[in-house]
């Protein structure tokens, strides 16, 4: 695991980002203290929210009050 400066990290963050996605992992320090992480994100990190935009609609009925009967499935 490689350690950089943060002065360092200011002035070189693409070459550093580029390391990163390469799968290194790299420590920014300050005043000779790690304070920082760098580290590349797992595919399902990346995939996060928003994954599946796009693929279905939510009907506007969706919002709609339950009946009476559906309450009653549900315990309430």
């Amino acid at each position: 695991m490689a350690t950089v400066p943060i002065e360092e990290a200011k002035q070189q963050l693409d070459a550093l980002f580029a390391r990163v996605e390469a799968g290194e992992r790299i420590v920014v320090e300050s005043a000779g203290i790690g304070k920082i992480m760098l580290v590349p994100m797992s595919e399902a990190e990346r995939r996060g929210a928003g994954r599946f935009r796009g693929q279905f609609t939510v009907p506007d009925s969706f919002f709609d009050p339950m009946t009476e009967e559906e309450l009653k499935e549900w315990g309430f």
